[in-house]
């Protein structure tokens, strides 16, 4: 009984998080769309941009000829757009929305390790295993482990002997590396 409403309230918190997930992309998409139409629409900042190059290029291919050349300003809104930073700020809008969607799927993954986690919990047999918040406790339900049978291996390690030599203008200083040493036993 408490395994299936463990799992019902696992599958409700799925449910909330790609409710969440869903949401926070819709927002992002909006922003998005936003961020797009001020860059393509008529007059938008890719026709201001593009009217100052061509304007730029014209003013170049004229340049050795006497009299002077009107440059291409853009629009008090496009000015202003750039001004204030609005591509920037929803730039950094999109960014934290796409940070709260990770964050979220991340989420989402972790709720899909529990469920299946529980799940599985839920179907083995549960074993009358004793809780143990000790080593020693683990060692008394569990018992000691036996010392092993050397395998005729042993390593050793050692500090270092060498010395680095110092010069007229820096003193000589040991090493600080140990050295691993391998062997056998011998009896």
């Amino acid at each position: 009984m408490s395994g299936s409403t463990s799992n019902h309230q696992g599958s409700r918190r799925q449910d909330e998080l790609t409710a969440l997930k869903v949401r926070k992309l819709g927002q992002q998409e909006e922003l998005a769309k936003e961020f797009n139409f001020i860059l393509t629409r008529q007059g938008g900042l890719n026709d201001q941009a593009r009217q100052t190059c061509k304007n730029l290029e014209y003013a170049i291919a004229i340049a050795t000829r006497p009299g002077q050349i009107e440059y291409y300003r853009p629009s008090e809104e496009a000015a202003r757009i750039v001004a204030n930073g609005e591509l920037t700020v929803l730039t950094n809008k999109i960014a934290r929305l796409q940070r709260d969607i990770d964050q979220v799927e991340q989420d989402i993954q972790q709720a899909d390790v529990v469920a299946s986690s529980t799940a599985a919990a839920a179907q083995a047999q549960p074993s009358a295993r004793p809780p143990c918040s000790s080593l020693a406790e683990w060692f008394a339900a569990y018992g000691e482990p036996a010392p092993s049978a050397s395998s005729g291996l042993m390593t050793n390690f050692e500090e270092s002997p060498k010395i680095y030599g110092g010069t007229n203008h820096h003193r000589a200083f040991k090493t600080q590396a140990t050295v691993m040493k391998k062997g056998r036993i011998t009896r």
